[in-house]
């Protein structure tokens, strides 16, 4: 007891002085247009009524891995997600002189409604599509580590038993379920969440090892430590219950002025605002083909 509720004092301190570093236009109003400006690539929400999580997966209880996940990128391609996946929340790091503002999806990405939302994990093969179709990156694990820190609703992990079915529906499901009682007094999931899933992670290892996916985190909330340390053991076709896929938008605010976040991640000295292992080929890693655009106006 005396240990969480020393953590708890020590995430509320960081949280007062992280809000106090947040640029001003980050907290108020201009915080939503710059979320508005970051998922502009994302399917305008259907006129009709959206489905619900678990109906979408109905059909593909059974299917293979990328029958389910065609089914899936077609169904967020539609804009079957609930609301809150377009409200992004700030995240600040202030380092070396330096104050660099991102933005995040609240939670990791879902499909379905705001009634019946399943997280959904993927492979970082889908992956790359959505953050290549709706122009987001995915975050590193510096990046994981303060997004869990100045996040409002952190999340115990929860973890099953290794087996064959841990790649299943019936097992993405009923971890999604446990999540969601974690948050029966808290109904509202545009608070950013955090500690329940292992982030899929932006790393340079992925540049030299091959068709492989990154993982990091599930955060302990006891002492804040990641029971997931970074990893690149699994191919980027691999996926199970414990995946999340946080969206990073494309351009953040460093000292005031709108920077392209790809460009921090592969600078190399801003790179270890958000990196401890150095600068990041993100445009490699995601197989971005074309050149990004690196001057903006909101």
């Amino acid at each position: 007891m005396n240990i969480l509720f020393g953590h708890t004092v020590t995430r509320l301190l960081v949280s007062v002085a992280l809000w106090a570093a947040t640029p001003a236009w980050a907290r108020d109003g201009l915080g939503e247009g710059m979320s508005a400006f970051l998922t502009s690539k994302m399917p305008e929400k259907p006129s009709s009524p959206i489905p619900g999580g678990k109906a979408l997966l109905a059909e593909y209880r059974d299917a293979p891995i990328p029958k389910r996940e065609e089914a899936v990128l077609d169904a967020l391609y539609r804009g079957y997600f609930p609301d809150y996946m377009r409200a992004l929340k700030p995240i600040t790091i202030q380092e070396k002189g330096h104050t660099l503002t991102f933005w995040v999806t609240p939670d990791y990405v879902s499909i379905g409604n705001n009634e019946d939302a399943v997280i959904i994990p993927l492979s970082f093969v889908s992956a790359r599509k959505i953050l290549n179709s709706w122009g987001f990156v995915i975050p590193t694990p510096k990046m994981v580590d303060a997004i869990f820190h100045q996040a409002e609703c952190v999340l115990w992990p929860r973890i099953f038993k290794p087996a064959t079915e841990m790649v299943s529906v019936a097992w993405l499901e009923a971890h999604n379920d446990l999540i969601r009682s974690q948050r029966m007094l808290d109904l509202d999931f545009s608070r950013l969440a955090a500690g329940h899933k292992k982030d899929i992670v932006l790393s340079p290892r992925l540049r030299h090892q091959g068709k492989k996916i990154a993982i990091y985190g599930w955060q302990n909330i006891r002492a804040g430590e990641n029971i997931q340390p970074l990893s690149t053991w699994h191919g980027e076709r691999y996926v199970d219950y414990s995946h999340g896929l946080r969206l990073v938008g494309a351009w953040g605010m460093l000292d005031g002025k709108l920077v392209s976040m790809r460009e921090v991640m592969a600078d190399s000295s801003l790179s270890s605002l958000v990196s401890h292992e150095g600068p990041v080929p993100v445009d490699e890693i995601l197989n971005v083909s074309e050149p990004m655009v690196t001057a903006l106006q909101p």
